[in-house]
């Protein structure tokens, strides 16, 4: 079951965030007040920082209003988006051949149906899975939920010893990067630790340890990483080779997991790079050889939890701590915690997942939000389907038939959502307050940074992306101020031309150069599609555009 909060304790919510963000907002007005002969900040604080008591009241029963009608925004009376039919009914010419389209938008409201082009019909969603995953991950866990890593020690610290073993435990951080362990190997500083008289362990067991997201995905793309409860930075590292006489490998951090050989770049894929075997810890890579060209990547790494251990070990030594090679840890030991750090509150951390698709930050969130209904979870597929019965019971006036996610990134081919199902999800994240303003804004943020950039469309559109070959997809928000808000999904796809790509046994150059500009060709149509909606097009009302550099 997702969360659901209490009038009374929405209410009380809806005083302290009144006055915290009074605050927060006070404070930058402030400063510049004082700086232009103003009032002072205490008085500005006085005046905003809460509300009257009466207004108190009102907000109190206009919130148990809003819960109980299954909706946490206030009504709006405006008319609904008024869309010409006839102008979407005939698909941009542009859209590439044997491409399928479905469409709807919704009134945020009531729900209600605007326009609709084969609404209930599956698609790959791609990355617009991970709607789903926000959505579920933000009321299982709560916006304001942080992940957790440890250094904790099975005895005392006598005379700058550990007399026992020392544990760097992962808690899921999905954003825990090489600059976050400093604070953690300081915090041993100040307690006098230089060594350790037992072994150097990392702890991963919170969450299941795979080598790869998705098995079908290439294994040397770095968006395709192995994933544990400690992971760091992203799980990839910096690759640069060439072979001027013998091969030369550098990678920053240091991978000891990984063996590397050349070969002949007409037998690798495009990049240059191949597995060629990941068993009984032993990884080998094959790298094209170039000559004495250097040739620059990121590589994922495939044990994430071993490599956060010998990175952390690595920095340790720069502190004058001396510790061992770590080793995993396979049962529970009775420790104690001697240093601590905490991620950004989980809503930051969609925010940057939304923004910027991370595929890894996806999958850590989403098993850890999984966790809250299952202990038993081994996999990803497990994992989603765990999320997705979750919002199937939650979001029951929608038809789930034949839904199937098999992670929360949308890193797979096999995955089906309908834009229905994705619109349900939208106005679920509308109508509980933590989603809108977590997503990719038009001419602004994320991966609408340069789409729906002009004047008259940006900021109208908050919206995910989804791409993976063959497949394009979009879903969020559209705004007015002519219009009550709307809630869109529009989905393109072209699944027997993915099957043939999948197919393959295996990437060449002409085959990625072909599905780039099938890409290319849908995302135009679609924006065309989107245009149409938002059309007339509205004068900004604010200096915030002319203003943008």
């Amino acid at each position: 079951m997702l969360f659901h909060a209490s009038p009374w304790i929405v209410a009380l919510v809806l005083v302290h965030a009144l006055g915290a963000c009074s605050t927060t907002d006070v404070e930058q007005v402030a400063s510049t007040a004082q700086l232009e002969g103003g009032p002072s900040r205490d008085a500005l604080i006085a005046e905003t920082a809460l509300p009257a008591q009466s207004d108190v009241a009102e907000t109190v029963s206009s919130v148990e209003l809003a819960v109980n009608d299954g909706a946490m925004r206030a009504k709006d009376d405006r008319p609904l988006l008024s869309i010409d039919t006839k102008r979407i009914e005939s698909l941009p010419d542009v859209l590439p051949d044997g491409a399928t389209v479905s469409y709807l938008i919704i009134d945020l409201q009531s729900g209600s149906s605007i326009a609709e082009r084969g609404a209930d019909r599956l698609h790959i969603p791609a990355s617009s899975a991970k709607l789903t995953t926000a959505v579920a991950a933000l009321e299982l866990l709560g916006p304001n939920h942080r992940f957790s890593t440890e250094v904790r020690s099975t005895g005392p610290i006598e005379e700058g010893t550990v007399k026992g073993d020392l544990i760097l435990q992962g808690g899921g951080d999905p954003l825990l990067d090489i600059p976050d362990l400093l604070p953690l190997i300081e915090q041993l500083k100040e307690r006098g630790l230089s060594r350790v008289d037992g072994r150097f362990l990392i702890d991963d067991r919170l969450l299941p340890r795979l080598s790869e997201i998705e098995p079908t995905q290439p294994t040397e793309a770095a968006y395709n990483p192995g994933l544990s409860a400690l992971s760091l930075a992203f799980n990839r590292v910096s690759l640069r080779w060439k072979k001027p006489a013998g091969l030369s490998v550098e990678t920053v951090p240091r991978l000891e997991e990984a063996s590397f050989e050349s070969a002949s770049r007409d037998h690798l894929p495009p990049g240059g790079v191949q597995l060629k075997q990941a068993d009984d810890g032993n990884v080998v890579w094959q790298l094209a050889d170039k000559g004495a060209r250097l040739s620059k990547r990121s590589l994922p790494v495939k044990d994430a939890g071993l490599h956060a251990g010998i990175v952390f070990a690595d920095l340790a030594r720069l502190y004058g701590i001396d510790l061992p090679a770590p080793e995993r840890l396979d049962h529970a030991l009775e420790s104690r915690p001697i240093a601590l750090r905490e991620s950004k509150p989980l809503r930051e951390l969609v925010r940057d997942m939304l923004w910027y698709s991370n595929n890894l930050m996806a999958e850590l969130i989403g098993l850890s939000a999984a966790r809250t209904l299952s202990s038993n979870v081994v996999t990803l597929n497990q994992s989603a389907d765990i999320l997705l019965k979750s919002l199937e019971t939650e979001l029951s006036d929608v038809s789930w038939e034949n839904a199937r996610l098999d992670n929360h990134s949308g890193l797979s081919s096999t995955a089906r959502l309908s834009p229905e199902q994705l619109a349900a999800v939208l106005r679920r994240g509308w109508n509980t307050g933590m989603l809108s303003s977590l997503l990719p804004g038009s001419g602004w943020s994320g991966t609408l940074a340069r789409r729906f950039n002009e004047p008259d469309k940006a900021f109208r559109v908050w919206a995910k992306t989804g791409s993976i070959n063959y497949v394009a997809t979009l879903g969020g928000y559209l705004l007015s101020s002519s219009h009550s808000p709307a809630a869109f999904v529009i989905m393109i796809s072209d699944e027997t031309a993915r099957a043939a790509y999948d197919a393959a046994p295996r990437r060449t150059r002409a085959g990625e150069k072909e599905a780039q500009a099938w890409h290319s060709d849908a995302e135009k149509a679609m924006d065309e599609i989107v245009e149409h909606w938002l059309a007339p097009a509205e004068s900004p009302s604010t200096d915030l555009i002319a203003n943008r550099t």
